[in-house]
């Protein structure tokens, strides 16, 4: 399994567009290829019911065990083979556009599973709204943007629990897992090290070669995510969303909004 950028998988470094979910049905020892027709679009593909095989031009081939999602970037190709099928739909499809700086982008140059053994009620959850939400006339892309962001932060957040066990980082482990579930975080970055047993400095240190970036950044990375993602709900309004997080006042709230992506909040409850 690969590991993907948690930093460069955040909403606030790439934009998602066209994105469309929808679940595929297939049968036993069925195949499908795009071999000589390059992939338009980055997908993520979650077997749900089936395990399958991926033959790449590269070489680098791969068993998909069930429960597991492979991550399939823009250009690429590939045969997959869908095996041991225990029920349809066999696998649940989201495909997207990814943009950095106004350009194509991806996350890896092949076919890789970024997932395993995942936790399906989450990922379930996900898919199936996206598909219920594509499945309408008047599409919501609002919506299903958001679901594609829901997905990817639930990836990282399963690499980065499995990475969090190896020797080097385990000492961070309660630091980050603390970050990561509280989106109203009231301990200092002094007091998060101090949990962790480890100096402000070694905790620091340690914290931006794990995530790529500072435990500060980090923390306004999972609050403005965590809004972001109540706002595209449509559910609250820009001042609930500001109370929910616990700002002191909405045109704080809206002014540290906007200096993270660049848009008032506002702009993402139309």
């Amino acid at each position: 399994m690969i590991r993907l950028n948690p930093y460069k998988c955040s909403s606030q470094t790439f934009n998602i567009k066209q994105t469309f979910f929808l679940e595929q049905t297939f049968g036993e020892g069925a195949t499908w290829s795009c071999i000589n027709a390059p992939k338009t679009t980055d997908a993520f593909i979650y077997f749900l019911n089936c395990d399958g095989e991926y033959l790449l031009p590269s070489g680098n081939n791969f068993f998909v065990p069930r429960g597991s999602i492979v991550y399939l970037p823009i250009g690429s190709e590939y045969i997959v083979k869908f095996k041991n099928i225990k029920s349809n739909p066999c696998d649940l499809f989201m495909s997207c556009v990814l943009e950095y700086d106004n350009k194509l982008a991806k996350l890896w140059d092949e076919p890789a599973i970024v997932a395993t053994e995942t936790p399906q009620k989450e990922f379930l959850e996900i898919y199936n709204s996206g598909i219920i939400e594509c499945s309408k006339t008047n599409i919501s892309f609002l919506k299903t943007h958001a679901y594609a962001y829901n997905l990817l932060h639930l990836i990282t957040n399963q690499q980065n629990t499995y990475s969090l066990t190896s020797k080097k980082f385990a000492p961070i482990a309660e630091g980050v897992k603390y970050l990561q579930q509280n989106t109203i975080i009231t301990k200092s970055i002094e007091e998060i090290a101090s949990m962790c047993q480890l100096s402000s400095g070694r905790f620091r240190n340690l914290f931006k070669e794990y995530m790529g970036i500072s435990p500060i950044e980090y923390r306004t990375k999972i609050i403005m995510e965590h809004a972001k993602r109540l706002l595209l709900s449509q559910e609250y309004t820009v001042t609930e969303v500001s109370d929910m997080l616990n700002f002191t006042d909405v045109a704080y709230f809206s002014k540290t909004f906007k200096k993270y992506y660049g848009l008032p909040p506002i702009y993402f409850t139309r």
